[in-house]
């Protein structure tokens, strides 16, 4: 009897197989089709959170690889609408990792990392940020900032919620020791 394949299951084995390795490298952690930033370490998400030149760097190599768009370092070489697609990837998992922070340390709820695995993350980035609206988490309604954040949500939520982006990166740090 034949095995029915889905075609997204295929692509995202196949992505995280051609980054595994670059990850496991990095991390000393395993990649796989179904690992979510829910499920990564602290010392890694804090890594990935503070986002410095090497990080940034790893994240564009990471997304090259994911998206099958050549070797690591190949960005500068790339047309113009492929940087185009991975600079909206690192942009989108960049917030997805600070809002992982963010809810690791109990301030919001509601965002796609929640849900969807690294590797879709990246590939399928434009579908899953269409899907949640607004592009930003909900602070928990237990914060003292809640009523705050209701009245400003559809102004300036965003702005409001990435205020907490600093605190937020200082208490994880604290918490991890």
């Amino acid at each position: 009897m034949a095995k029915i394949l889905d075609i997204n299951d295929f692509q995202t084995e196949k992505a995280a197989h051609r980054v595994g390795s670059l990850w496991r490298d990095r991390f000393n952690e395993p990649l796989s089709a179904r690992i979510r930033l829910t499920d990564v370490s602290d010392r890694t998400l804090m890594e990935l959170a503070l986002l410095s030149r090497d990080t940034a760097s790893f994240l564009y190599d990471l997304i090259l690889g994911i998206l099958d768009l050549g070797p690591a370092g190949g960005f500068d070489a790339l047309p113009t609408s492929e940087k185009m697609r991975v600079l909206d990837a690192h942009l989108f998992l960049v917030d997805q990792v600070r809002w992982e922070v963010l809810g690791r340390v109990g301030l919001v709820q509601g965002y796609a990392a929640e849900e969807h695995p690294l590797i879709d993350l990246v590939l399928h980035q434009a579908r899953i940020r269409a899907s949640f609206q607004p592009p930003f988490p909900r602070l928990k309604e237990t914060h003292p900032a809640y009523p705050e954040f209701v009245k400003r949500e559809k102004i300036d939520g965003e702005t409001m919620i990435r205020g907490f982006i600093p605190t937020a990166l200082a208490a994880f740090g604290a918490r991890m020791g």
